[in-house]
Formats: C-alpha cells, structure tokens, sequence
C-alpha cells in the first residue's frame, strides 16, 4: 500500500493530512518556487487552502495573514504551466493519481467504468488557436463550451477512486481517449474485469478499439432513429440480447451482441413508466435481465465529479494547463482521503478488509485540512479603514 515515506503516527491528525497531501503533489507534479518570501510548499498550501474553501486563490491570499500575494502564487503557476506541456502535466497527475491506490486492488481483474467530464467555460475560444483546448457541446450550465476531461474509475466496495484522467483536445477521436484510458489502467497493474462506458463512448471505432483488446465490456447505445436504427428493434416486453451490425462511413461496420433491456421508471405520480434501454455487450455472456443491473453500479463515477467539485478551485484563467491542474488536484484530494482510511481506520477481524469511512468522510478531510493550514499561515481577524 502506497505510503508517506515518514513515520506515520498513532492516530489520523489534520497536520498529517496536510503533510501527506503536500508530498503526493511536490513528488509527483514539479511545480516549484524559491523566493525570500514564498516557497514551493507555499504554493502548493496555497492551492490545497482554495481548493478546500472551494473558492480562488485571490479569495485566499486576501484572507490569510502570512501567505505570499496572489500575484506571486499566479505568477509561479502561469511561468511553469504553459499549454504546450499539457501533456507532460497529465503524465504527472496520473502519476499522483495511480501512487494512491492499494496493493490489494491489484490481485485480481476489478469492475472499471469510463467517464467524460465537462467544466464549463464562460470565457472566448479560437478554433484555429493550436494552443485551444475548449470543447463544444451541448448547452448547459448558460454555455456550449467545456474543458472536458476523460476519467478510469474503479469499482470497488470502500476503494472507489480515480486510476487515471486524460485531458481531451477538440476533435480527439473517442477511440483514441478509450485507447489512451485503457493504456494507463493497465499502468496500475489492475486487470479488467468488466468494463462500464456510457452513451458518450458509442461509436463503431470504440467498439473495434474493445474488441481488438477482447475486454468485457457493457456499452450503452442511444436508441437512434431510423430504418436500421436500434429502436426498430424494441419489440414485445421482455428483455432479450441480439446480434447487430453497426455501419460508420469513416470506420465501416462492427458487429456485436445487443441487450434491448425492458425497464421501468419511476416518475413523480409514482408511477411505473416502461422504457427500453440499449447495451453493447463485448465478451459477455450475462442474461439480458441481469445486464441493466450490472450497468447501474457505474453511476459511483458519477459521485466522485459531485465530489471533486467541492474541493475544486475555481478561477477565471484563460490558461488551459491551469484549469487542468485544477480538476486533477481535486482528484488526487480524494484518492488520498482513501488511501488514508486504509492507513489509520482499517477494521480488524476475521472477513473481507473493511474500514470506518463514517470517521473520515469529505467534510472532517476539509474541516483537518483547514485547521492545519490557519494554524500554519494564520487568518485575516481585523480590519480597519485605508488612510488617505
């Protein structure tokens, strides 16, 4: 099990928190400053007390009494995080990200899921720039325009946390960030049990990209329209799996078993609604009645992003790197509160390993860490009126 390389305490302290914290990240994410007033566990402080307040680094700078300005912390960030080394900045995050997870979690093929993440952009974008890494989408949250994220989750009961992100381009072909996700979970040393990827990953080269791995897979497809659509195939009302064969002008056709799965939903009269859902099974011979339900558990991915967006730090920088770095860190946040629960609140006795997450939840990792740091920089207790 990955640990901090000093000697770990008796008990789970807010100090240790913060100490564990701040070495994952100077270990694996080379950000570095050597000023007579700011150093480079300075920023990383810096970082980890806006993430934790969910709030910006201007909001914290002028709120703690020692810390260096927000103009110096930016100015470390914005010289060593350029848009060129994006991708030498998600090599090292993976790292940070895949140092957390335990050995155990290794000594069998586990349940993953794949995911798109999208942060909305309110700012302009050039499509022509080289350096552009907003995405276009559908309108949400008042905008079409995202800084999009593709994430590996593992799926497994107390050890749910990220293995990898890959930071998406506009136009990245989706085999490629499957190909990419793929690559770095097999990194981890973990085997693929079963794969989990939803409607945003249906294509027919992801499907030539899966069946070229021979991973189990369960993808779910959108019910399109059309003379050879999957709709046309939703008969009867009972659940059934079938043989298909997907057509692409660019990547020509892929033929798979289909699960047309009769379910039902529950609507605010209370009452049931039936509806057909659509799975693309790779190497899967599961019953139709039971693939619905192994396709529910990867929703605990869906968690992890409400998670991360309560420890992430918001900013208004047109910086790309930035705003990356930004969402990985939240993530590297929550991979390390699970690896500590491992550490200190492991549960003896005979049985599968077991933990207390009750005694470590998100809210007491962000109460610890902001104890740790107010102690450390102290806080802004008085003002008074500018002179003249």
């Amino acid at each position: 099990m990955s640990r901090p390389t000093w000697r770990s305490p008796d008990k789970l302290t807010d100090e240790y928190t913060l100490d564990c914290i701040t070495e994952v990240l100077m270990k694996h994410v080379p950000i570095s400053a050597d000023g007579y007033c700011c150093k480079t566990t300075d920023v990383w402080h810096t970082l980890i007390n806006a993430a934790v307040h969910k709030t910006t680094i201007e909001t914290v700078c002028q709120n703690v009494e020692k810390t260096p300005s927000s103009n110096t912390i930016r100015g470390y960030l914005q010289a060593q995080l350029q848009p060129e080394a994006i991708s030498e900045l998600e090599h090292q995050c993976n790292l940070a990200l895949q140092a957390q997870v335990p050995d155990f979690v290794c000594d069998k093929p586990r349940e993953l899921a794949f995911d798109l993440h999208d942060e909305p952009y309110y700012g302009r974008s050039d499509p022509d720039d080289p350096h552009n890494w907003v995405c276009r989408g559908q309108a949400r949250k008042g905008t079409t325009r995202f800084y999009r994220c593709a994430t590996a989750y593992v799926i497994l009961r107390q050890v749910r946390m990220t293995l990898a992100i890959v930071f998406i381009r506009p136009g990245m072909p989706m085999e490629m960030i499957v190909e990419r996700l793929i690559q770095l979970v097999y990194q981890t040393g973990i085997g693929i049990h079963r794969l989990y990827l939803d409607k945003g990953f249906f294509s027919v080269a992801t499907i030539h990209c899966l069946q070229r791995h021979a991973i189990p897979a369960i993808l779910a497809a959108p019910l399109t329209t059309g003379k050879r659509g999957l709709r046309a195939l939703c008969k009867g009302r009972g659940s059934y799996r079938t043989s298909h064969t997907f057509r692409n002008p660019t990547h020509g056709a892929a033929t798979a078993d289909v699960v047309l799965a009769y379910t039902y939903d529950h609507v605010r009269s209370k009452r049931r609604q039936a509806r057909w859902c659509a799975f693309v099974c790779l190497n899967n011979d599961d019953r139709p009645q039971q693939i619905a339900g192994f396709y529910r558990r990867r929703f605990g991915i869906e968690s992890s992003y409400r998670l991360m967006e309560r420890v992430r730090i918001r900013t208004t920088s047109r910086n790309p790197a930035l705003r990356f770095l930004f969402m990985a860190l939240a993530l590297v946040l929550l991979n390390v509160r699970i690896i500590l629960q491992w550490t200190f609140l492991r549960i003896s006795g005979p049985g599968p390993r077991r933990v207390a997450p009750q005694l470590f939840r998100l809210d007491r990792m962000i109460l610890f860490l902001s104890h740790a740091l107010i102690r450390l920089y102290g806080v802004v207790t008085a003002v008074e009126a500018p002179m003249n």
